[in-house]
């Protein structure tokens, strides 16, 4: 029996997607295949239960990556202009010396 109630919530899990993935582009423009969420909001307060999982571009484990990439190549660069202000700020100070 608890075998079955852990199949049919897999397979209910599994068939629950976001109306936004077959949403036309008229759709997802006026943002129309939210309004069930909007309509259910505004006859109760929405439940965990009530909301679609996150599409697999929407993730944060898609974009990490490529976040983390640039993130990197700014850090080089910003520790290389940073040097270079370093370098003609302690030549400044010392020219006068010399």
């Amino acid at each position: 029996m608890r075998a079955a109630r852990c199949i049919n919530l897999a397979f209910s899990l599994l068939q629950l997607k976001s109306p936004e993935v077959t949403a036309n582009y008229l759709s997802r423009l006026t943002f129309w295949w939210f309004n069930s969420i909007l309509i259910t909001g505004y006859k109760r307060p929405l439940e965990e239960s009530d909301l679609y999982p996150l599409n697999e571009v929407d993730k944060a484990g898609s974009w990490v990556p490529a976040f983390e990439k640039q993130w990197r190549k700014e850090m080089v660069h910003h520790i290389r202009s940073l040097f270079v202000q370093y370098s003609e700020m302690i030549l400044q100070l010392i020219e006068p010396v010399l």
